[in-house]
């Protein structure tokens, strides 16, 4: 086994992670799939909602990469998809630990509210929740959200004589 191409699929697997689900939660959950989404954005009724099945779909799709190269030959680029699998995985455990615990307290997570990036995330994340719209992201929920408001303020600039959107009145 490629140590070294192990560990660049982990990182790529880590970093492509981010922007997939950013795509996957503004286009799909809250397209397609709004029906089962629609739980997570609702009072939990018990331990699990409906939207629950939609991350068992990212496991579904993370499985093959875990079991091909294992089950095969060794061949090139193996190492790699291997990397990938635990960079999917390792995001995974991240979103649902950060997820269910610091935006919805739904995990004991103790110190981890007291870093403030967490904190920015948290409460970005709180924001979706609040609007239904951006971030749609997790990680970075806080760039997304400060780029979707920029947009938006180029794209509604003030009105003649009301304050401007950066004065702090």
């Amino acid at each position: 086994m490629s140590l070294w191409w192990w560990a660049f699929g982990l990182v790529v697997g880590l970093i492509i992670m981010e922007p997939w689900s950013r795509w996957v939660h503004g286009h799909l959950w809250h397209g397609r799939f709004e029906r089962w989404h629609a739980s997570h954005h609702r009072p939990r009724e018990g331990r699990f909602e409906a939207n629950d099945w939609l991350s068992f779909g990212h496991a579904l799709l993370s499985i093959p990469l875990w079991v091909v190269p294992t089950l095969v030959a060794p061949a090139p680029g193996w190492d790699f998809v291997w990397g990938f699998a635990w960079g999917m995985s390792a995001f995974g455990i991240m979103y649902a630990v950060f997820h269910d615990g610091l935006a919805h307290g739904r995990l004991p997570v103790g110190r981890l509210r007291r870093v403030r990036w967490l904190a920015r995330v948290a409460a970005a994340h709180r924001t979706h929740h609040a609007t239904g719209g951006p971030p749609f992201g997790f990680f970075l929920g806080p760039q997304e959200l400060r780029r979707h408001r920029a947009a938006r303020a180029v794209a509604t600039p003030d009105a003649p004589g009301e304050p401007s959107r950066s004065d702090p009145r």
